[in-house]
């Protein structure tokens, strides 16, 4: 608005009302904007929980964790018995052979309450990989005994039966195993000890996981539990397979996000590379990892890559138990998911917060617009003018001054009228 056309309403309304009017204009804008604003925000809480992946991300992200997945399910369900090693590929890679028999590292053990002896591998240091060198003692013969459950594996054999107290091979009688001369000492104990744990390591209960087996040493009743964890697939294949495929997976998942996410989108300079654009791409990738879409591309990584690894491994005849499963993939999947929703929960809780605030100042300016109207008609009701206009005596005498007022003009032209006709014939 120009000067020229407030100066008119000023003229035409005067300086009060015009002052009001403009006190009223810029309240009635102040409410646009918080309208606008707050359809802005309600809009943004609607989006809050959206990841906006692409049908790239899925694809890549879903297809590394069913590769990855897959891979993991098949090499920890599938086994190689020793009478195929000779055969199968993975063996004939590793240039495993069939173990001697009758060594020191596969012996009798005391009875462990409600499990198999075949579980042997996880009692005593023969089938662990951080007590080698006892193993080899014994493979030497150097040794044939070893501490156990607070006293000593042969004392325990031998409770009740003094001359049963010695080191002997399983499923056979102590005659027996005498009558054989014991124990075979190989002509090379460290190559028999590396295809000993080779070949049992492609076995359904593979191998004991390093140092688990001093835990089972120092009581029976922690025997028992190591022994009920051996038996449902806490094994060194299980641990080892899961692990690499996870990690596997999360430098798939990492790499992707980091090339096509952060590192082509910032159009870094690779001709002038210097620190601190290095930095200010690390701390881009930092800044993506906390976003929707990198915690949707995880989840669903990880998710595929648990399911279709827990479908095709407990479906397996050489499924054993619950420690078979990828438990660091549902970890993972968990905690994104964890994240992801602490995250989306603080942003809409944060953008409520402001719908409420923008809600309560146009509250606000509604009252005080209201207010501003209720103050002016009060005003108005007060003026003895507006009195005098609403006042039926006031209307009539003012009707019939406008009705004299009107007859004095038509008299006044019927005289000018009649004036110029006479003139008229005069001349």
């Amino acid at each position: 608005m120009n000067d020229l056309d407030q100066q008119t309403l000023i003229d035409v309304f005067g300086q009060d009302s015009f002052k009001l009017f403009d006190d009223i204009d810029y309240q009635l804008d102040v409410k646009r904007e918080k309208i606008e604003e707050l359809k802005s925000l309600r809009e943004q809480a609607s989006q809050v929980f959206q990841m906006n992946l692409t049908m790239t991300d899925i694809l890549v992200c879903a297809s590394a964790g069913i590769i990855t997945g897959l891979g993991n399910a098949l090499f920890k369900t599938t086994i190689i018995p020793h009478d195929q090693l000779k055969k199968n590929p993975i063996s004939q890679i590793l240039n495993v052979e069939p173990h001697a028999t009758r060594t020191a590292m596969d012996y009798k053990i005391p009875n462990v309450d409600g499990f198999n002896e075949n579980l042997h591998r996880q009692l005593g240091p023969s089938h662990d990989l951080f007590r080698m060198k006892e193993t080899l003692d014994l493979l030497n013969g150097e040794n044939s005994d070893f501490p156990l459950w607070g006293t000593t594996i042969t004392k325990i054999l031998g409770s009740g039966n003094p001359h049963a107290g010695i080191l002997r091979s399983p499923g056979m009688s102590l005659n027996e195993f005498i009558a054989l001369g014991g124990f075979n000492i190989p002509n090379d104990p460290h190559a028999e000890l590396w295809h000993h744990m080779l070949a049992d390591f492609f076995t359904k209960t593979s191998l004991p996981i390093p140092g688990s087996t001093y835990i089972a040493d120092h009581s029976r009743e922690l025997a028992k539990l190591m022994f009920g964890m051996y038996d449902s697939g806490f094994n060194l294949k299980s641990v080892l397979s899961n692990s690499l495929g996870f990690v596997i997976l999360q430098m798939l998942l990492h790499s992707y996000a980091f090339i096509f996410k952060t590192l082509v989108p910032s159009g870094f300079d690779y001709k002038n590379v210097t620190i601190d654009s290095i930095q200010r791409l690390l701390s881009s990738s930092t800044d993506f990892r906390g976003t929707n879409e990198f915690h949707g591309m995880i989840m669903l990584g990880h998710g595929s890559s648990f399911l279709l690894d827990t479908i095709i491994t407990t479906s397996s005849q050489n499924y054993v138990g619950l420690f078979q499963l990828n438990f660091a993939s549902l970890l993972w999947f968990s905690k994104h998911l964890l994240k992801y929703v602490i995250k989306c929960k603080a942003e809409y809780k944060l953008i409520m917060s402001k719908v409420a605030s923008t809600g309560y100042e146009i509250e606000l300016l509604d009252k005080e617009l209201s207010g501003t109207f209720e103050e002016r008609f009060e005003e108005l009701s007060q003026d003895i003018r507006l009195s005098e206009f609403i006042d039926p005596n006031s209307i009539q005498k003012s009707h019939k001054n406008v009705a004299d007022v009107i007859k004095r003009r038509e008299n006044i032209s019927h005289d000018i009228n009649k004036a110029l006709k006479e003139l008229k014939n005069g001349k």
